[in-house]
């Protein structure tokens, strides 16, 4: 496993994209951060770390970094033109061959399904691309919409670990999702996906 693209696209439907994110894309990702930080930062800790676009700024060149490096894979989501938020692999290790699944998504663009279809798409390039063989999911055990997208797009429960995470001044515990390939093959795997990543001739 290699660096992954920094021009990676991946079609999600007719007008919605996971994208590489893109020096330009700081203002837009620093401006929905500052608007949506109540409703962002219920559950994740980085809208409380983003104080400014210097931040954002920062974040898309480490995304950037990770893909050329082979150990990350941080997408934007944009419907229609517009950001509705972000699904990525972290912690990719080629040893092991896995990853990690992590996503946020505007509150405009809730209950559209959006989140499941961007998933089944970013974990069939995990599989089929990256040839990643696990895939694991965390999530704190209040986050219920969360944890029922784990389970629609196939990842089991393997644990929680309570009293495992501090997020505004109490401690959670934290859920563990897994998905391996052969599971997803089995059960997940989709007919057509729309690569865009450019290949050499």
């Amino acid at each position: 496993m290699g660096p992954i693209s920094t021009d990676l696209k991946l079609r999600v439907a007719k007008d919605v994209l996971l994208r590489a994110w893109l020096p330009d894309d700081a203002a837009q990702l620093w401006g929905l951060t500052n608007r949506q930080r109540e409703n962002l930062g219920r559950w994740l800790g980085w809208p409380d770390e983003t104080r400014s676009i210097d931040d954002a700024e920062r974040f898309v060149a480490y995304t950037r970094d990770a893909m050329a490096k082979g150990t990350g894979c941080d997408l934007a989501l944009v419907v229609a033109g517009r950001f509705a938020g972000g699904m990525g692999l972290s912690e990719i290790h080629r040893g092991s061959q896995r990853g990690t699944l992590g996503y946020w998504l505007s509150r405009h663009y809730a209950g559209q399904g959006l989140m499941t279809s961007a998933g089944r798409v970013l974990i069939a390039y995990a599989f089929e691309e990256l040839e990643l063989q696990r895939l694991e999911l965390w999530t704190m055990s209040g986050n219920v919409r969360s944890r029922r997208l784990a389970e629609r797009l196939g990842f089991s429960l393997e644990g929680i670990l309570r009293q495992r995470k501090y997020h505004r001044g109490r401690l959670h515990d934290r859920v563990v999702y897994g998905l391996v390939r052969e599971d997803w093959w089995r059960d997940h795997a989709v007919p057509h996906i729309g690569f865009e990543e450019p290949r050499n001739n």
